[in-house]
């Protein structure tokens, strides 16, 4: 009877471990595909010129569909939201470009990951731009 109980505990214990390990797999997989994904769009911004920037809405949602297809993104609980912000002490001749994006892993739990980055008029692009 005692051997059985020591095995039963033993066998949950490993279940335990196992439920752990998955989500942990699960939340690392998720989190490597955003940031490609929101790597991709930083670069894609880097690439417009100024008047592009300014034209871009203060918030968006970024359609993530077409962007990686892979399992990790494709069950649809994942968003990702583009904020655009005018930096006050420069003269609107900087913006502050954030991705944030929110997912709930296979336990229910939410992650949240945020990328920003720096786009000033006169900037780099304008240098490299032919």
């Amino acid at each position: 009877m005692s051997a059985l109980a020591i095995m039963a505990f033993g066998l949950a214990a490993a279940i335990s471990g196992m439920q752990i390990g998955l989500r942990n797999l699960d939340v690392a997989r998720t989190a490597n595909a955003i940031s490609q994904v929101m790597q991709n769009e930083a670069e894609r911004i880097r690439m417009y010129n100024w008047d592009m920037v300014i034209g871009l809405p203060p918030e968006e949602n970024i359609n993530i569909d077409d962007t990686l297809r892979t399992k990790a993104l494709k069950n649809g609980n994942v968003s990702i939201t583009r904020t655009v912000t005018t930096l006050a002490n420069y003269n609107n001749t900087m913006k502050k470009i954030k991705l944030q994006a929110t997912w709930r892993s296979i336990d229910g739990q939410r992650h949240d990951r945020i990328y920003w980055f720096l786009y000033v008029q006169g900037g780099l692009y304008d240098y490299y731009r032919s």
